[in-house]
């Protein structure tokens, strides 16, 4: 609107202008000194007055930058318009007016220095105790829209503390969230100070920082972290807190030395076990091998007298076939055989002629 009035401003102001002419007033004039006067006439020159409403392009065309959306404001149309603009330039209406919002990550930290003085914030817990938070977040502009609504612009610091805040004390005193289970049930009793501090921490964190994402949801936002820098509760409680992690770990190096001690037991009799399975096993084996080497050794001889047969069978069948080739009766192949092996000595004793056998009697 500015814009527009400054235009004006000035197409009146080179319409005078360009009218104005300036004249010796002779009655007023000197040897030494000229006096003019002015006067106002309309010339063609006024015909480039108008030019002034140039100005105007300074006014309607506007440029959003990298990384950035932007809101138009236009009070001669519903005010902030729900359509946002991208990156580069845009035509608008010369009375509208252009907000432009990062959509950069961006990081604030709520801190204390070593005298507690700073922008962090106290916050009771489910015990009554107070702790000192120091944090920090990371965001971004998720509806630009919705964001520029809330805050009309970029959320400011002390803009967030309120909602961060908000969800960290819900979680510690105690939040009535029906759809978390398990240990995260917890969270409609809250946390105590030694639970924040100690064994319950990153839970207590990790619920803060999801009820503190659904309320930035709300207002444009899109939370990607909360850090809990330092918690601050005093050094008393944090003391006891120590003496209590310090018991606990001695609790559980006792506990891990009975375990070893069970494991130690349990692998000397899985041992001795083995090594009883190992004799028992043994002497089986052996028992095995002599079971088997008397089975080896008896079929042996019976392959051996098998043989023996089989060759005695064979000799008799080739007695027979020579006889059959012969043609002898058995007592004739006898008498055959004993000529065939006769060595030429004759005996000493003489039978009688009648008798078909001869037997050797002599002593040599």
């Amino acid at each position: 609107m500015f814009l527009i009035i400054f235009s004006i401003i000035m197409v009146v102001l080179l319409f005078l202008g360009l009218g104005l002419k300036r004249e010796i007033d002779h009655k007023r004039s000197s040897e030494y000194r000229k006096t003019y006067i002015y006067t106002f006439k309309l010339n063609k020159l006024q015909l480039l007055a108008p030019l002034g409403f140039l100005l105007l392009l300074f006014g309607i065309i506007g440029k959003v930058g990298a990384v950035e959306e932007g809101v138009l404001y236009d009070p001669l149309n519903n005010g902030i318009q729900s359509e946002v603009l991208g990156e580069g330039y845009h035509l608008k209406a010369p009375y509208a007016k252009l907000y432009r919002l990062s959509k950069d990550q961006q990081s604030l930290s709520y801190d204390y220095d070593e005298d507690g003085v700073g922008d962090a914030f106290s916050v009771q817990t489910a015990n009554g105790e107070f702790a000192l938070y120091a944090v920090e977040i990371k965001y971004r502009i998720a509806n630009t829209s919705i964001a520029f609504r809330e805050f009309k612009g970029m959320p400011t610091q002390e803009q967030l503390r309120q909602y961060i805040q908000y969800a960290i004390k819900s979680i510690a005193t105690g939040y009535d969230r029906t759809d978390y289970e398990g240990l995260e049930g917890q969270v409609e009793n809250g946390f105590t100070i030694y639970e924040i501090l100690g064994n319950k921490f990153e839970i207590s964190r990790g619920l803060s920082e999801d009820l503190l994402a659904s309320k930035f949801e709300e207002f444009g936002l899109e939370l990607i972290s909360l850090n809990f820098i330092d918690i601050d509760a005093g050094s008393e409680i944090e003391n006891a807190i120590e003496l209590q992690g310090t018991s606990a770990k001695q609790k559980q190096i006792n506990i891990n030395l009975r375990d070893a001690a069970e494991i130690a037991k349990e692998t000397a009799e899985i041992e001795a076990q083995g090594l009883a399975a190992a004799d028992i096993a043994r002497a089986e084996g052996d028992k095995q091998s002599a079971i088997l080497e008397a089975e080896a050794q008896q079929e042996a001889q019976i392959l051996i007298a098998s043989g023996e047969a089989e060759a005695i069978r064979l000799i008799t069948e080739a007695k027979r076939e020579l006889m059959e080739k012969l043609g002898f009766t058995p007592e004739q192949y006898k008498s055959y055989i004993l000529v065939s092996n006769w060595d030429g000595v004759l005996p000493t004793t003489m039978l009688d002629e009648n008798i078909d056998i001869l037997f050797n009697t002599s002593s040599e």
